[in-house]
């Protein structure tokens, strides 16, 4: 695994990326003045320090420590979960398809209500009447 980083923030921010923070909430979390940013500014921030070289490396080392100890990817996990909520199966009945998909919603963090954005806040909505959507069909 590459070693920690010098810069104590820089660190922070690929720990909470590793834990599966989104770009916006890790900075914000490492970086504390952000907080005062527009939401913009700091998705702009976050989006160029996640292409510094040595932020990348960091990361990359760190997701694929985490992929050891918990020998499933969070890719794969997501995956796992989207297959049964798009499954016709008679096996999954409308509470495990639930289930699923608001877990998939809290690791992918449309569950999140702290956003200032927009855009976030539709996407949340979309994600939410979808939920309730299938809800009602699976009754």
């Amino acid at each position: 695994m590459t070693g920690i980083l010098d810069d104590a923030k820089k660190e922070k921010y690929c720990q909470l990326r590793a834990g599966g923070k989104s770009q916006r909430q890790a900075y914000l979390e490492a970086f504390p003045n952000s907080r005062r940013w527009k939401p913009q500014t700091v998705d702009v921030r976050a989006c160029e320090l996640e292409k510094d070289s040595k932020v990348l490396v960091r990361l990359r080392a760190l997701e694929e420590d985490n992929e050891k100890k918990a020998g499933l990817s969070r890719k794969n996990l997501l995956d796992k979960l989207e297959a049964i909520i798009n499954t016709e199966d008679i096996i999954f009945r409308g509470n495990d398809v639930m289930r699923a998909i608001e877990l998939y919603a809290s690791l992918c963090g449309y569950n999140e209500q702290k956003s200032d954005n927009a855009q976030e806040k539709e996407a949340q909505q979309e994600l939410l009447d979808a939920i309730r959507g299938i809800e009602h069909r699976c009754g």
